[in-house]
């Protein structure tokens, strides 16, 4: 019966996954055996390619930062970063006087202070107030149209 017992819980066994710890262990050892398998180059070859990758990482950070240097002095002398004033007009806009017509368009264009902003948004309970005040002024104005008949 003892025989019978074992091959029972190995049975269990076989069906349970191992641990977490079981499972990390046998990862790890995956692993090192591949690393082992690993053709690795001599030391003295493998300093070659770390000097050369190095070498090629700072001709790389010299030549943008040239470039970058030269854009700018470039950009700066022809005074793209210059920042005008908001109120700085160029002087012959100034000295050109403006027609009626501009004038009246201008005056058109401006917006009244007493009026609410355009870019504020209506919020739904807002607009139900609104709906409900036009749903009660509606009956009333047919009460009077059929009065004035």
């Amino acid at each position: 019966m003892a025989k019978n017992e074992k091959k029972t819980q190995s049975k269990k066994n076989k069906n349970e996954k191992p641990s977490f710890l079981d499972r990390l262990r046998t990862w790890f050892k995956g692993i090192v055996a591949e690393l082992k398998k690993v053709n690795w180059p001599e030391k003295i070859r493998q300093r070659k390619n770390v000097v050369a990758v190095l070498a090629v990482l700072i001709f790389a950070i010299v030549v943008i930062f040239v470039f970058d240097s030269v854009i700018g002095m470039v950009l700066e002398t022809t005074g793209f970063y210059d920042i005008k004033e908001a109120g700085s007009t160029p002087l012959a806009a100034i000295e050109e006087p403006l027609d009626e017509s501009e004038e009246g368009e201008e005056n058109a264009d401006a917006e009244d202070p007493s009026e609410e902003p355009a870019d504020e948004e209506e919020t739904p309970e807002e607009a139900a107030e609104e709906e409900s005040v036009s749903e009660e002024e509606s009956p009333s104005e047919e009460t009077e149209e059929t009065e004035n008949k």
